[in-house]
């Protein structure tokens, strides 16, 4: 469904910016015109990079912050492993795109609930301007900073 459902926008848009084209015909030649109609610097001839994957965000957030696959599909309440997954739920809302119930599939969670309450956390700290200190980050940080310089991190590594 989410496939036919890009290719339904894409069909739009090429109508939209080409009242010429025949509906429902899409060449990669004119999806690479498109984008380039709209200043996206992506292309159909490989410029579009991948996305970035929650495994990814597993990956780059649990390495930075010293937390382990275990600890992050367990049950600790800890500081830092709270943390760690509000970051991940928090980036793969935003940078990965993902949905809720695929995020928790990922962290080994029954339900997405507890991704719902992580990203509504991150984003009122964020709102408020919370700085990391230890013991819950080594050392102070913005958390808006840390998330970005994670995001950094996980675009570089897919």
């Amino acid at each position: 469904r989410d496939l036919e459902g890009l290719l339904a926008r894409v069909d739009a848009m090429l109508r939209l910016h080409t009242p010429a084209a025949r509906p429902g015909v899409v060449t990669l030649q004119r999806i690479d015109e498109l984008f380039g109609a709209l200043g996206t610097g992506a292309s159909a001839g490989g410029s579009v990079r991948p996305p970035v994957l929650i495994p990814t965000l597993i990956d780059v957030v649990g390495r930075h912050l010293l937390v382990s696959r275990e600890d992050l599909f367990g049950s600790t309440r800890r500081p830092t492993v709270v943390l760690a997954r509000s970051i991940i739920y928090y980036l793969g809302l935003t940078v990965a795109k993902s949905t809720y119930p695929a995020m928790a599939a990922e962290m080994k969670r029954a339900s997405h609930s507890t991704g719902i309450t992580a990203c509504q956390r991150v984003r009122k700290q964020l709102d408020a301007g919370l700085v990391l200190a230890p013991p819950v980050y080594p050392q102070h940080k913005p958390l808006r900073q840390l998330c970005e310089e994670l995001a950094e991190q996980a675009r570089a590594a897919r």
